[in-house]
């Protein structure tokens, strides 16, 4: 409560690159923790203690595009059962989903031409997605082309908007009563 370092998992430091994310799924009983490490190119399952590593999903340090590589991987969101959404967006520009065990079900996107790509499922620096856990909804911030694309639980584009010139976001979170929240760092 005082902002005190109370534990630290430096066991797992020869082993990660970049966390670049931190999570714990708002629907996992047993508080596990997701790591998604953008230069390992993978996402890490640990215990809630840290002590184990549970999960890898990805291949540890090598990035392609396909069901079992990343390219600096960025985010996850969850739906409430349990499957995952991946970002997988500073190279690959595409959104990656998953079941609730981590199993690859499917990929969409592709890169498109920045700064000002307006085609749906054309992607620059896929950089923040979540998804609204009623509507089963997905957002994905297109970061490099300032927008924010919507789509079914599948992938189907159903609307994007524009952030305007000024918005550089950089990460999006739905929050428990359905609000869209980003995170701007110019405004």
């Amino acid at each position: 409560a005082d902002g005190n370092v109370t534990e630290s998992w430096t066991q797992w430091d020869d082993m990660l690159r970049d966390p670049h994310a931190i999570y714990i799924s708002p629907y996992d009983p047993e508080k596990n923790v997701w790591l998604v490490d953008t230069n390992a190119q993978v996402i890490f399952k640990f215990s809630h203690d840290g002590k184990k590593l549970l999960q890898t999903i990805g291949t540890l340090y090598q990035s392609v595009a396909d069901e079992n590589h990343f390219n600096r991987p960025t985010f996850l969101a969850w739906l409430p059962d349990g499957t995952m959404y991946l970002a997988d967006g500073y190279v690959n520009t595409r959104v990656v989903k998953f079941d609730k065990n981590g199993k690859f079900l499917m990929a969409w996107g592709q890169e498109g031409n920045p700064p000002n790509e307006t085609r749906p499922n054309y992607f620059n620096s896929v950089h923040g997605i979540a998804v609204d856990p009623v509507t089963r909804r997905v957002f994905v911030n297109d970061r490099t082309n300032r927008r924010i694309q919507v789509f079914d639980e599948n992938g189907k584009f159903l609307d994007q908007w524009s952030l305007g010139k000024e918005a550089e976001v950089y990460t999006i979170y739905m929050s428990a009563d359905q609000h869209l929240w980003a995170a701007d760092v110019r405004l």
